[in-house]
């Protein structure tokens, strides 16, 4: 048995029952042979690479956000600029077509102020309608900046969205990675426990065949004495009673034998 796992069977000993006698259970254990024994370099070494672990994930992970980050930001940049760009051109678009309307409608003025009597109320009519007309491409230049605004705003939000999403299941992948390995250790405590109570039971087998082989040694020599002392008797009868008393105890020896084995 390892190091490793007599500290696991002596956590799981401490959960089950109290600390002293859980201690007094590992005291009947077998001493680990050095080999088995952790030095204080192979713990160094140890949490230096588990160190080295942690801090190789940390930089990828931190590296991973930090590229997703700048791939989100050069997008949100590149989006503002399309939208300035789209916004700017439409501004001077409008611009060119209220400075040629402006024109025209002084053109047209400066042409009616000759005829301004006869002519006043057709040219106001015109004004009024030109007017209207401004106002109406000004209102619908402002409804399209909404939308695209607005568009913008939930590109922004779905990015944002299926980013922590992202994250959430890289996430719940770990935990599910966590619950595995305590599925195996504990699964692992499991066999040691009944591989434990195989061999203590086995034990307890052996020494149970150990008495049994020792009664049917001491009732061997008992016999052998018995026959010993009954062979100085005289007599053709005690001979007789002997050999009878002979087949009745071989006959028990064998009932006995046939009993145990």
């Amino acid at each position: 048995m390892s190091e490793e796992d007599r500290s696991r069977l002596y956590a799981w000993l401490r959960e089950q029952i109290d600390e002293p006698l859980a201690e007094y259970l590992m005291s009947c254990l077998a001493p680990a042979p050095l080999s088995d024994l952790a030095t204080k370099a192979d713990i160094g070494a140890l949490r230096a690479a588990t160190k080295a672990d942690i801090g190789a994930l940390r930089v990828a992970t931190k590296a991973d956000i930090g590229a997703l980050r700048a791939a989100t930001k050069a997008d949100i940049g590149a989006l503002r600029a399309a939208t300035k760009a789209d916004i700017d051109a439409l501004r001077a678009a409008t611009k060119a077509d209220i400075d040629a309307l402006r024109a025209a409608t002084k053109a047209d003025i400066d042409a009616l102020k000759a005829d301004i009597g006869a002519l006043k109320v057709a040219t106001k009519a015109d004004i009024d309608a030109l007017r209207a007309a401004t106002k109406a491409d000004i209102g619908a230049t402002k409804a399209d900046i909404g939308a695209l605004r607005a568009a913008t705003k939930a590109d922004i939000g779905a990015l944002r969205a299926a980013t922590k999403a992202d994250i959430d299941a890289l996430r719940a992948d770990v935990g599910g990675l966590r619950s595995d390995l305590g599925k195996l250790e504990s699964r692992f405590d499991q066999l040691f426990v009944l591989r434990e109570a195989d061999r203590k039971q086995a034990a307890e087998l052996r020494e149970a065949d150990r008495k049994q082989a020792a009664a049917l040694r001491e009732a061997d020599h008992a016999l052998a004495a018995k026959r010993h002392r009954r062979l100085s008797w005289a007599g053709a009868g005690i001979a007789v009673e002997i050999v009878a008393a002979e087949a009745g105890m071989f006959q028990r020896l064998s009932d006995l034998l046939a009993a145990v084995f």
